[in-house]
């Protein structure tokens, strides 16, 4: 159930705070990914996180360690 307070979604669970380490880059990108879509970073990735929304990788790179 998507209940809605203030203007923001919430999905009926106590959310669980974490942190990510990723470079700025990472971060510009997310930034302007949200920007797009009208949402906070946040949500961003809590819609990924549900399969709202697909990611889908154009390039993707290998690294050899």
């Amino acid at each position: 159930m998507t209940v809605r307070r203030a203007g923001r979604k919430e999905y009926g669970e106590k959310k669980v705070y974490m942190n990510n380490a990723i470079t700025p880059t990472a971060q510009a990108g997310l930034d302007a990914l949200a920007k797009s879509w009208n949402v906070s970073r946040s949500e961003l990735l809590e819609r990924i996180g549900r399969g709202m929304l697909q990611v889908s990788s154009v390039n993707q790179e290998t690294s050899e360690d």
